[in-house]
Parts: structure tokens; sequence; C-alpha cells
């Protein structure tokens, strides 16, 4: 039998419209079912999975939808985002789901709807609206036992109305606890410690402060159970801030200081804490460490304040860290005018940054002022030592002068009246002789220390009469004495050179380079064999000005520039 021998036969028994209606309901019902099973898999990996989840949602043919799938895909869109961290701040998804569920409530997924459009209504501060969808969904979730839900929608409400009614935010805290114990165990314990952070604010802005306290101390030991620094870290500077409402800034100290024990560095919540607690007991210097980590929040009124009392503390005592502070306050109220908020009066006015860059002016030039009279004192006590230091060493050098000289003389008197006594016994006994001979060859010997002492024994009789004079032995000791000679002795010094050795004096006289004054009595003291030490004692000069004086001479005399074998040219001449 074929297909039109079936069809004739269907037309003509009536059979074949409902044939057809048959099949299409079979079709349309198992459409149906594979969109609903479809969803059903796609809700069970939002929270796991939600890219995955997104992308099935978008393959989906939403004009094949049906307004109860339609709401259905919106709302797990919308639970997707939000498990991937994104908040419900469009209600273009679900504003739609929100409709169908709120006319159908005994949907499965009305309680999830309501809280997603509760956290909508509170991102546009539609606070009262938001109130009501928590508690629907709160209530609903409680119900038909859904605990994850209701706890978040109770969470959520507690947070909300912790500032504005702290007293109802308690207790939906508490009923957040209570369904997140009633939720199975396998839940993440830091959950709970969110939730128990919660409670404690709550308290906080209760001003209950026991009860706050000992919810952060609950907080406390589950994170330290589980050997979390980062929650450990986050619950004692939570505890800190609730001290500090009361105030008791020790207690907020003490908890800030355990804080730093679990943390490498100090997050901008503890830094917050601890710059607090360290301004108001007035330690800035240790209140300043933390000033680089603190964030601007809705203590912004705190942070110009204390960054006032800093740097008005700091001007008093460095004057660079001053600009530092006065250039921090400047950002932060920069920082605070652009949130669009008012100060009441923290800000720093223009005469008051005036007054500090005064003070400043004030500071800067009383340390220039020290520094222009500490220079002053060291410049004066290096002149002083200088001075002092000079002093003792031409005394040194005149007290070593005067020794040489005093030895020079005592030998060459020894040497004279030796000489004198063997020409006067020249016919005494040998032995006496040999006695003389022996005191004037040790004689001689102590005088090769000085200049060309040696030729004093080839000296004719006439120039050991020169040398041996009452003229030469009175400026010997004047010399071993330290004291200057007379001009008057001088002059005889000169004459006496004169008389006794002509050819030195003809070269004085013919010298190509006029001999001075000076120069000349030099030279005659040389010839009556003074030594250098002498000639300086006895003329009044140093030995240096004596070198030079020396060295001019052997210029103009020889042609010699230096003082080599001037002593021998000069004694040379006869």
């Amino acid at each position: 039998m074929t297909l039109t021998h079936i069809t004739d036969i269907m037309k003509q028994s009536r059979m074949l419209p409902c044939f057809i209606l048959t099949s299409l309901i079979f079709v349309m019902a198992c459409t149906d079912s594979r969109q609903e099973s479809s969803l059903s898999e796609i809700g069970a990996i939002c929270d796991v999975n939600p890219d995955s989840a997104i992308r099935c949602l978008n393959r989906m043919d939403g004009s094949r939808l049906s307004r109860h799938e339609s709401a259905w895909r919106n709302l797990l869109y919308v639970k997707s985002l939000v498990a991937k961290g994104a908040t419900v701040s469009s209600d273009s998804l679900i504003r739609p789901a929100y409709t169908y569920y709120l006319a159908h409530p005994d949907e499965p997924q009305y309680q999830l709807c309501m809280y997603y459009m509760g956290c909508y209504f509170s991102t546009a501060d539609s606070v009262r609206q938001a109130e009501a969808c928590m508690l629907a969904a709160a209530h609903t979730a409680q119900d038909r036992k859904d605990y994850l839900t209701a706890y978040q929608a109770m969470n959520s409400l507690s947070r909300m109305l912790q500032t504005t009614d702290p007293k109802s935010a308690i207790l939906y805290a508490k009923g957040a606890l209570n369904c997140y114990d009633r939720m199975p165990q396998n839940q993440p314990p830091a959950n709970r410690i969110s939730l128990l952070e919660n409670l404690g604010r709550c308290h906080m802005f209760a001003m209950q402060i026991d009860e706050s306290v000992a919810a952060y101390d609950e907080a406390f030991s589950i994170a330290r159970n589980l050997n979390d620094s980062t929650l450990m870290n986050e619950v004692l500077v939570q505890k800190g801030w609730t001290y500090v409402c009361v105030p008791s800034f020790e207690k907020a100290l003490e908890c800030g200081e355990t804080a730093l024990g679990y943390c490498s560095s100090p997050s901008a919540q503890l830094c917050n804490l601890l710059f607090h607690c360290y301004g108001s007991l007035h330690q800035y210097d240790k209140a300043k460490q933390y000033l680089s980590g603190i964030t601007l929040d809705s203590n912004y009124r705190f942070y110009t304040k204390y960054l006032h009392l800093l740097g008005d503390a700091i001007v008093r005592s460095d004057r660079d860290e001053a600009f530092m502070w006065r250039d921090s306050l400047t950002y932060y109220m920069d920082r605070i005018s652009s949130h669009n908020r008012t100060t009441s009066g923290i800000f720093i006015k223009d005469n008051m940054i005036k007054s500090m860059e005064m003070e400043l002016a004030r500071e800067q030039h009383r340390r220039s002022l020290l520094v222009s009279v500490i220079v002053a004192l060291l410049l004066l006590i290096a002149a002083i030592i200088i001075y002092v230091w000079a002093r003792v060493r031409q005394h040194r050098d005149m007290q070593r002068l005067q020794a040489v000289n005093a030895d020079y003389s005592s030998a060459l008197a020894s040497y004279m009246s030796a000489c004198d006594d063997l020409e006067h016994l020249k016919v005494d006994a040998a032995a006496f002789r040999n006695q003389k001979e022996t005191e004037i060859e040790q004689l001689r010997q102590r005088l090769t220390k000085y200049a060309d002492a040696p030729t004093i024994a080839e000296a004719s009789n006439e120039e050991r009469d020169a040398i041996s004079s009452r003229l030469a032995t009175s400026l010997h000791a004047l010399a071993a004495r330290g004291e200057m000679a007379t001009q008057t002795n001088l002059d005889e010094v000169v004459v006496v050179v004169g008389s006794s050795f002509p050819s030195l004096a003809a070269l004085l006289h013919d010298a190509p380079v006029k001999v001075n004054e000076r120069e000349t009595v030099v030279c005659c003291l040389i010839r009556l064999y003074f030594s250098a030490g002498e000639i300086a004692v006895l003329l009044g000069i140093t030995p240096q000005n004596l070198t030079n004086v020396r060295s001019r001479i052997n210029k103009k005399l020889f042609g010699d520039s230096t003082t080599a074998k001037l002593d021998m040219r000069i004694k040379r001449c006869q």
C-alpha cells in the first residue's frame, strides 16, 4: 500500500486532522522538554564555570523560548555574570525576569530573582525597594529551605542597613549566620568569617563594642585555625577600628601592631588604622611612616586634619620635610575636591599655607645664620692652631740653631786656644806637643760638621788672627745666645775683613752686579768662618731668607744661581 492510498483512506475517514494535531503536540512537548533540560544543566554550572554557561545561553534562540524559559534564561545570565565578579548594575536582563516571577511567585526561581533584583535596587540607591526584594527572597528561600539564597539575602540586607538601622542590621546578620549554619557542612569557612565580620561592624555602628569584639574574636579564631594570614590581618584591622569608635586608641594600636606580624607589608586598611591611631596619640614620627599607604575613603576629613597636624609639627624640626607634607596635604585636598565632597573647614586656607612658608623662611634664615657662625668659629680655631703651630716650630728651630751655634763657638774657641798654645810652645817638650796636636785633631774632627771647617787648619797667621779676633769671638758668643748683632758690630766686621782680605774687598767692589750692604755683611761673615745658622741669628732673618741672600751673592759674584760652593769660593779670597 502506497502513501497515496493511506492519505486517501485517512481523508475519507477524517483521521488526517487528528493525526496532524497529535504530531504537532508531540513535537512541541519534546522541544519544551529539551529547552528546560538545557536550562537546568546550565543552571548547574553557573557558579563553577560562568563563562561556559554564558556561551551556552548565547547560543539559545530567544524567539523559540516561552515566557517562563525566557525569564529563566535571563536569570541564569545574571547569575553567571555575578559569579564572574560583576555587579547587577543594569536592569535590561533582570527586569523582564522580575516582571515574570513577580506574577508567578510559586516558581522555584522566584527567591533568586528577588535577590538579584534587590542587588540591582541597592546599586541604584533605591533602599526601600531593595529591602522589600531582599526580605521577599529571604522569607521565600527559608520556607523552601534554600538556605544559600536566604543567607545571601540577609547578609546583603545587614550590610545595606548597618549604618542607617544598625539594630535591624544586627538581626539580619544573625539570621544570615543561622542560615549559613543550616547549610551543608562543606561550605568554605571564609564565608563564615565574612558573616562574623559583618556582624561585628553592625554591632560597632550600634555602639555595642563588647558584642562587636566577640564577633571579631570568633572570626579570628576561625582564621587562625585555617592559618590564613590575610584573613587574620583583615579581622584584626576591623577589630581595631571598633576600638577607635570607643575611642580606645591604645587597644586599637595593639590590634594594628599584632596585624603587622601576620603580613609582609601593611595593607592600605592597616596603614589607615595605624596612621589614625599614632596621629590621635600625637606620635607623629611613627604616624608619618604609614602616610604613603593610606587610601582616601569616608575618613577623608581625618586625613586632612592629621596631615595638617603632622605638617605643623615637622615645620619646627625639618624644613625640607615640611615641604613634602605641604605637597601631600595639597594632593589629598585635590583628591577630596575630585570626589565632590565638602570638608567642613578642614582644608588649609591660603593664609595658613603662607604662614607655613613664612615659618619655613624664618627657620631657613636661622639655620643659615647658625651655619655662618659655625664656619666663622671653625676658621678662627684653624687660624689659632696654625699660628700656635708656627710659633712652636719657630721656637723649636731657634733652640736647635742656638744649640748648634753654641757647640760651634765652643769648638772654635777651643781650636783657636789650642793653636795659640801650639805656636807659643813649639819649643816645649815633645810630649806636650803631641798632646796639643792630639787635642787639635779632636777639635778638627768636631769642626768637620760645619761648613768648610777643615780649611781653618790651613789658614795663614794673618787669617787666623782675623778669625780669632775679639770681634769674631764676641759675635760667636752672640749667635750662641740667639741674639742679633748691632749695626756697629756688623760695620766693624766689614772693616776687619776688608783690611785682612783685600782680594775679597776688591771682588765685592768690582762685582758685575752691585752687592748691597746685607750681602756684603754675609760675605764677610762667611770669610770669618761663621756658619749659616750663626749668620741668620746675627742678622735676625730666617734660614730660608739667608739661603735666598746666598743665592743672590753667588749669582752676582760667580754667575751661579744656586748656593753651591759659595763658602769655598769666598774663603779662597785672601
